[in-house]
């Protein structure tokens, strides 16, 4: 299992150095369609398998995989990106139920959390991205939200009152209720990428309010 183990660290680096020292991702995909479907189905689909490994750098390194091939051929990625960032970045933000407590928890623990959210805040930083998402997914009866579960998402990471559950029994109860939570860095991170969707909405509310002048 180590074996195996470094043999995907080792993969994955090389992939990553590959994608994002090419000079030109998307013509070297389509000049050899044997290589853009390779890509599309063979890399895709190993690299969902890869999310789930316990080790985080593994997932660490499956997850900048992820953000240099949307980089390089995002054209040829609708259905791929979908998949990615519901079953991989989202995933690992979401609540299960507890089956002793019946309670929300979340799913994976507070590194892999930590590992999606600096992926997820990437894909938000790109120009344009948040529109296009909006467009080509919200709009699409066939495609899930993706503008929408991101944005929920990332506020309920940003709330530090989300996993407190509060009962006031007495006053320490209430003087406990008044007490402002501290922010942690999951927290931090998803206030980072509600800030970044917001600039990606203002950037593209200026650029289109230029060409309609």
């Amino acid at each position: 299992l180590i074996h195996e183990d470094d043999t995907c660290v080792l993969a994955l680096t090389l992939i990553n150095i590959a994608l994002e020292t090419m000079s030109d991702v998307d013509a070297l995909a389509v000049r050899y369609p044997r290589l853009l479907n390779i890509m599309q189905n063979d890399l895709c689909r190993n690299l969902l398998r890869l999310s789930t490994s316990n080790d985080l750098t593994i997932l660490g390194l499956a997850l900048r995989v992820i953000f240099n091939l949307f980089n390089g051929i995002k054209d040829h990625l609708k259905v791929q990106l979908e998949v990615f960032l519901t079953s991989v970045h989202l995933r690992v933000l979401s609540f299960s139920v507890s089956p002793q407590t019946h309670e929300r928890v979340w799913a994976c623990s507070p590194e892999r959390r930590e590992l999606a959210l600096e992926s997820l805040i990437e894909f938000c930083r790109e120009p344009m991205l948040m529109a296009d998402l909006y467009l080509n997914y919200d709009c699409d009866m066939n495609c899930t939200n993706l503008f929408e579960t991101i944005c929920a998402t990332l506020s309920k990471v940003a709330n530090p009152e989300q996993n407190q559950v509060h009962t006031c029994n007495d006053d320490n109860d209430i003087a406990a209720l008044a007490t402002k939570p501290k922010l942690n860095i999951l927290n931090r991170l998803a206030l980072e990428g509600i800030l970044a969707v917001i600039d990606s909405i203002a950037r593209k509310c200026r650029s289109s309010s230029k060409f309609s002048i």
